[in-house]
């Protein structure tokens, strides 16, 4: 779980979230993509539950690299826009 961690990097504006963002999925997974060369479409997915943001999934291979995974695109949020909540802990 560290080496997957360490392999994948969070875009600047999203790691100081203080108060709830309202922001569309598709602007997430462009972001995370500009930050992560080698990251495409095919290997994140942002879901969401009713209007928030849940998780951001990304794939990557046993030697942690991205990898496409169509299975993700299943559960992807279908909504315009999400709200992220504020990060908590620090």
């Amino acid at each position: 779980i560290r080496k997957a961690r360490a392999a994948i990097k969070i875009p600047e504006q999203f790691l100081d979230v203080s108060e709830p963002k309202t922001i569309a999925p598709g602007d997430i997974e462009a972001a995370f993509i500009k930050v992560n060369p080698g990251l495409s479409n095919s290997a994140i997915s942002v879901i969401c539950s009713s209007r928030r943001l849940s998780e951001v999934r990304i794939c990557l291979s046993k030697d942690m690299q991205f990898r496409a995974c169509e299975e993700i695109e299943r559960r992807a949020c279908r909504r315009d826009e999400v709200v992220m909540p504020p990060v908590r802990g620090g």
